[in-house]
């Protein structure tokens, strides 16, 4: 693997003990079986430079003389512990036990602090057979581990940003507002959520046409507001609309009157976002479109040179920053760009790695047989801040995964186990206790 930016990427066990004040040659009492009592341990409120003890009852312990005396740590201490925990942890079991520790995590501060420590994300699968089923895989060492995700409502997946899921309601709904009766049957009631506190806000009706139309979160630079874009057609010209959560009543249209129409035809596939900017990338197109989602301002730029040489062509974000991934037909050697610079248009070499001696683990892993000449490795996203690729097939079924360190070196496996007849959902994903309502 040849990597030439490297700059760019960037429970609980109880133990007991018996203390005897007997000689060594004194014949011990025989033991009494005590009955159990409740007793008291000491709890500490967090106060930044102070130690304050207070009592709380608990049960279980033979003897309520015995007192445990948890000493309290600084604030700062604290916040530097906690920000360090997985967010359903923070979520379901810290915030219960003290009330500073939950006022920390609610903190807007701690809450970004932790997003920050927990940018290496994982993957995110939603299958689109019956029951739709929904998961987070934390693909970052050989023992995967997948968790399910529960959403309120019966729904699809659009995209994730920050831990925040964007989703519509999968069932049909009439909207009287459109005049045009073949448009007025509409799935697309979309709503923001958090998985993990369970969290989520609907957003006001889309008001154009939806056929066709692709929706995208994300999150602006500076302003660390959450956008929500969605492109829409009307007389066969592509427009798109924006609209601010918890800020907007209504979605604006995004000003397109210096694009040629010819040039907003990327509009019409699905777009996907890192760093406050929207890609659009068409595989045919000498250039890609791109939306500031700060400034609301469309920018363009041209594709790497490289990817204009008749090989296949991948998009996808690389922790941070748009990568072009491109390889030649059933070949395992795979070169990665990162677009360092949206604004100039600048494309920097990333990896360059040859899969190509692991192709028999590979083929027994994906589809159980011994190495054939024609499978061909289907990317689906990069994940765990950009290190790690996640392959699977092109056959639809497919439910097998391999997951590929390009920095170790180190490659993995695993299965979703799932009755699968269409093409998934995947993007990077990351668990957090992120609120729509930020900043504050």
């Amino acid at each position: 693997m040849d990597r030439s930016s490297s700059s760019l990427m960037q429970p609980d066990k109880k133990r007991s003990s018996r203390s005897s004040s007997s000689s060594l040659n004194a014949i011990p009492p025989p033991l009494r079986k005590q009955p159990m009592r409740s007793c008291r341990l000491r709890a500490t409120e967090l106060n930044a430079g102070q130690v304050k003890s207070g009592v709380i009852p608990t049960s279980g312990c033979p003897d309520e003389s015995i007192e445990s005396k948890i000493i309290s740590l600084p604030k700062e201490i604290m916040f530097n512990i906690l920000v360090l925990l997985p967010a359903d942890v923070l979520y379901s079991v810290m915030r219960y036990l003290c009330f500073q520790w939950c006022k920390i995590i609610h903190e807007p501060v701690f809450l970004n602090a932790h997003l920050l420590r927990s940018s290496a994300a994982g993957l995110f699968i939603q299958y689109r057979s019956a029951p739709h089923n929904a998961y987070y895989v934390d693909t970052g060492t050989r023992d995967v581990t997948v968790t399910r995700l529960n959403f309120q409502i019966s729904c699809n997946v659009w995209a994730t940003c920050d831990g925040l899921v964007l989703i519509s309601d999968r069932y049909v709904r009439k909207i009287p507002h459109l005049a045009d009766e073949r448009n007025r049957f509409d799935r697309k009631i979309l709503y923001i959520t958090n998985p993990i506190t369970k969290l989520q806000v609907s957003l006001p009706p889309f008001k154009w046409c939806l056929l066709g139309s692709y929706f995208i979160l994300a999150r602006a630079r500076s302003t660390g507001e959450y956008k929500v874009v969605g492109t829409y057609q009307e007389n066969g010209v592509w427009y798109c609309g924006i609209i601010t959560v918890g800020k907007d009543l209504t979605w604006r249209t995004v000003d397109t009157q210096d694009i040629c129409v010819d040039k907003r035809r990327p509009l019409i596939h699905r777009p996907f976002s890192t760093r406050g900017y929207v890609y659009w990338a068409n595989m045919g197109r000498s250039n890609l479109f791109t939306l500031d989602v700060e400034t609301e301002v469309f920018l363009e730029f041209p594709v790497p040179e490289s990817s204009r040489q008749g090989r296949l062509i991948w998009y996808k974000e690389v922790g941070n920053f748009l990568g072009c991934m491109f390889w030649c037909s059933y070949s395992y050697v795979f070169e990665v760009l990162v677009l360092a610079d949206p604004k100039t248009g600048e494309w920097k070499n990333l990896y360059k790695f040859d899969l190509n001696g692991k192709r028999k683990m590979i083929s027994l892993s994906l589809i159980k047989k011994t190495s054939p000449k024609n499978l061909e490795l289907k990317p689906v996203a990069w994940v765990n801040n950009g290190e790690v690729v996640v392959f699977t097939t092109y056959d639809r079924a497919s439910t097998s995964y391999i997951a590929y360190n390009v920095e170790t070196g180190e490659t993995y496996s695993f299965d979703m186990c799932e009755q699968n007849r269409v093409t998934p959902f995947w993007c990077p994903h990351v668990n957090s206790l992120v609120s729509f309502h930020l900043p504050q």
